[in-house]
């Protein structure tokens, strides 16, 4: 599974994930390989987590940010982004 977060000023592809992990507006949502289509409001401010075999991701995003996944590739469009230390 692949994920790109994409902001107005930048863009962060990340690859051979296991599971996308999100805050939506209605509750906790997981995508893991061969999910269904979806497209999802994510709370304002909330974490996004990209796993993989080795580790998991924590990516803050800011506001009115959406998740799009089809296919097997992600997109998460947000106002900006930050690696979560």
């Amino acid at each position: 599974m692949k994920c790109t977060l994409v902001s107005a000023t930048e863009k962060q592809k990340e690859a051979d994930l296991t599971g996308i992990f999100v805050q939506a507006v209605n509750g906790e949502l997981g995508v893991l390989p061969g999910h269904l289509p979806l497209i999802a409001k994510l709370k304002d401010h909330s974490v996004v987590r990209l796993a993989t075999a080795q580790a998991v991701k924590n990516y803050t995003v800011g506001l009115n940010s959406f998740l799009q996944f089809a296919g097997d590739e992600a997109v998460v469009l947000t106002q900006g982004f930050a690696l979560k230390s």
